[in-house]
């Protein structure tokens, strides 16, 4: 538990002072969205999240949104373009700094997160999470007539558990996303 990425991945930071720097109160709740690093996730996923947010917006305290956007220009854009088309606003953190993504994951209150890596840095930073995953149908029918694992993400995997709750495939919707949060 001492080595250099353990410890630049705890959480032992105050997310006080990022929440301070974006202007939101120690009462906001805040959700950190990880719609992933390639473009055609992230445009079949950040919608859904989005649609999420705003099914929840009245159910939590001063809900906020931060994004930590890939380093990809493509990927920059479209999320950009997103939040100035969506009824949402949303600080955009540049996901190439870890000191700024790992102080966002610190300020938030729970992230939704596309199934990757990033699931194992929300655990590291022991910010709760619900995987959220999206393909192509023919893609979602290859992947469920050939595979026989039980679960996406790599700790539900690695403990054979689902201590990380998923909503996968067509069951992804902003409706289901929701009810898991709630």
């Amino acid at each position: 538990n001492s080595g250099p990425l353990s410890s630049k991945l705890r959480v032992q930071r105050s997310g006080d002072a990022f929440r301070y720097r974006h202007g939101l109160s120690p009462g906001a709740t805040v959700f950190t969205l990880l719609p992933g690093s390639r473009l055609q996730e992230v445009t079949r996923i950040l919608p859904i999240f989005l649609k999420t947010i705003e099914l929840l917006k009245n159910s939590f305290a001063e809900p906020s949104i931060f994004i930590p956007v890939a380093p990809n220009s493509h990927v920059e854009d479209f999320v950009s373009r997103t939040i100035q088309s969506s009824p949402l606003s949303a600080i955009l953190v540049p996901g190439a700094s870890l000191d700024q993504k790992y102080d966002a994951f610190s300020a938030s209150t729970a992230a939704l997160c596309a199934s990757g890596s990033a699931v194992i840095e929300l655990q590291l930073a022991r910010l709760p999470c619900v995987v959220a995953y999206r393909a192509h149908p023919l893609t979602e029918w290859v992947i469920r007539s050939r595979t026989k694992l039980n679960f996406i993400s790599l700790p539900n995997i690695l403990l054979n558990s689902d201590i990380i709750p998923e909503v996968l495939f067509q069951e992804c919707t902003p409706g289901k996303l929701a009810t898991v949060f709630r």
